[in-house]
């Protein structure tokens, strides 16, 4: 679940935009919680990520850059593995993202872990667009593991990228996000299946997090019922209508 509020700060003569999510409950998935601030040209971005379960040491080897520049993974010791797919598709859901909000300077870092085990941390980075640092926890199967990479990338991206920018509005809207890490999953794995779907509402006292569990729940209400008996891939009618609502929803400055 990723949430986000926006306030912008004057200090000085710099108006410096502000984009902050608050802390989503922990699911298997792990929580990734971002802040990014703007200033005299660079960004300056804070990811908090955390997983929840048994106490276990976490050692993340070198990070491997891939053949996109802009995505690098660390694998935590004990799940090395060849990072192509992995990067192949982060790199196709953060393409979906780039193009419909024109920001070509998104950075992502993929830290993947074993699932259920306690892990925290906060990464600070400053550069020329957002440098996003998500958790990916191992799942169930690769493919399960893939879907939520693709996923996470266009949502967590979408986000950013709106906010890069210029679009604060839009930048904050969970529906919309929601149905990016949707396309994300269309785009890069070629199909989306049920199983991939985000969840249900829950009750709480943080409207930002009523807010985003029933975008979510709004979300996957409406794609399930456009699955019907078929399949939904990239070039199924029910794929073709999801990647075209995906790509209306640009920022205000694309549309003029």
């Amino acid at each position: 679940m990723r949430l986000l509020a926006f306030q912008c700060l004057w200090m000085a003569l710099i108006c410096t935009q502000v984009l902050a999510s608050d802390a989503p409950r922990v699911s298997v998935e792990g929580m990734n919680k971002h802040s990014v601030a703007t200033g005299m040209g660079l960004f300056l971005t804070r990811s908090q990520v955390a997983t929840q379960g048994a106490a276990k040491s976490i050692h993340l080897q070198k990070r491997i850059v891939c053949s996109d520049r802009r995505i690098k993974v660390a694998f935590a010791k004990g799940l090395e593995r060849a990072p192509e797919r992995i990067c192949r598709v982060a790199s196709e859901a953060l393409a979906l993202v780039s193009a419909q909000s024109h920001v070509q300077n998104i950075a992502i870092t993929l830290l993947v872990v074993p699932s259920l085990v306690n892990y925290q941390a906060t990464f600070y980075r400053v550069g020329r667009g957002p440098k996003l640092v998500l958790i990916v926890p191992v799942l169930q199967s690769e493919e399960a593991t893939l879907a939520n990479v693709a996923d996470l990338v266009a949502h967590e991206g979408f986000h950013v990228g709106m906010f890069a920018a210029g679009d604060v509005s839009l930048a904050g809207n969970e529906y919309a996000a929601y149905h990016y890490g949707l396309c994300g999953q269309l785009v890069a794995l070629g199909h989306l299946e049920p199983s991939a779907l985000p969840g249900f509402g829950v009750a709480s006292d943080d409207p930002h997090l009523v807010d985003s569990s029933e975008s979510a729940e709004r979300v996957r209400t409406e794609v399930l019922q456009a699955f019907g008996d078929l399949p939904m891939t990239r070039e199924s009618p029910a794929g073709e209508a999801l990647l075209a609502q995906c790509r209306a929803m640009a920022p205000a400055s694309s549309k003029h």
